[in-house]
């Protein structure tokens, strides 16, 4: 009896390869082994997570007047107020929020366990919250976007682990022009 580790991360870039024919088999063996180089709009996706998690003030710079932000990415990213001020009113809108809940669920497959190990970004009672920043384009509207997040297999398992009844995909879609970022929340709500 074998037991294999897997994040719903993982599974959802397998499906994604699989259903969408995105990039190269080579190129998801890359993101999937977290060998993937970070872009600038990874970079502020994840500076835009870290001021949800932990609130703006702490990386605010007076000398700058900037906010200077490095948590879990290879380089700093400056920003000012506006660009992130979608995250800090999310974070005031949801001030029970509990930020990077871990969770584990295990299934039988035959003789051998799958243990999904996972976090979700946050838990406000039994409503998961799941944060994501994406470039604004043609193709990243809501019905787009919609329709990409509710085939995912992440939120499915992050209901099954946790015995949820709702998750809650908290959409910013961003644009960016001379390094100034524009950001628009959209809210999707899925039921099990």
């Amino acid at each position: 009896m074998a037991v294999y580790k897997i994040s719903p991360s993982t599974l959802e870039g397998f499906r994604y390869f699989i259903e969408q024919d995105y990039g190269t088999l080579e190129e998801m063996i890359i993101k999937v082994k977290g060998e993937q180089k970070w872009t600038n709009l990874m970079s502020f996706g994840s500076a835009f997570q870290a001021v949800i998690e932990h609130g703006h003030e702490k990386y605010f710079n007076r000398s700058t007047g900037k906010y200077h932000i490095k948590e879990d990415m290879p380089d700093e990213v400056i920003v000012t107020k506006s660009d992130i001020i979608e995250a800090i009113k999310f974070r005031e809108k949801h001030p029970k929020l509990i930020q990077e809940c871990p969770c584990r669920f295990s299934l039988q497959v035959g003789a051998d366990t799958v243990e999904l190990s996972m976090r979700v970004d946050g838990l406000e009672g039994l409503v998961i919250h799941e944060n994501k920043t994406t470039p604004k384009s043609e193709s990243s509207g809501k019905n787009s976007l919609f329709e990409k997040y509710h085939k995912s297999v992440q939120w499915r398992c992050y209901l099954l682990s946790i015995g949820a009844r709702l998750i809650q995909y908290n959409v910013f879609t961003y644009t960016e022009k001379d390094g100034k970022y524009n950001v628009q929340p959209i809210v999707f709500q899925y039921f099990p």
